[in-house]
């Protein structure tokens, strides 16, 4: 397994967790705005996970234990600015879950998700939305 890779992923999962949860506190995440702050975190996230799902695939419980294959998810779920990478890596995470290596729950989320941001119907009902699109980017889990 690989430590480093997995640490990295949950500081990231942790950076985007404290920042929501700061925002819920304060009463600052609105429903009507992406919070420049939330953005930025995302932004970030956004792209490392790009970097290493390009070096290395999905980052499998194999590779980066169970908590860094769900930090990975989590990141990925809350990468709204980046559709088409959502969609690269809901192919990748279904091969993942196929193959025993990540939690099928995950991918029932990302596909509920990236169907959702298509205008499409949820397979799953997981994504609670309020028919604002700027919400879709900022306030779903």
């Amino acid at each position: 397994m690989n430590e480093h890779l997995r640490n990295e992923l949950l500081v990231m999962r942790e950076l985007d967790i404290t920042m929501r949860k700061k925002l819920v506190d304060n009463g600052e995440l609105s429903h009507n705005s992406y919070h420049p702050e939330m953005k930025k975190v995302h932004e970030q996230n956004n792209s490392r996970i790009m970097e290493i799902v390009s070096n290395i695939g999905w980052p499998t419980e194999n590779i980066v234990g169970e908590d860094g294959s769900e930090a990975a998810w989590l990141i990925v779920q809350h990468a709204n600015l980046e559709p088409e990478f959502q969609k690269k890596c809901l192919k990748l995470l279904r091969a993942a879950v196929e193959n025993g290596e990540a939690n099928s729950w995950h991918l029932a989320y990302l596909q509920d998700r990236a169907l959702v941001q298509e205008g499409k119907p949820q397979l799953f009902g997981t994504q609670n939305t309020i028919n604002n699109p700027l919400c879709q980017a900022s306030c779903r889990l």
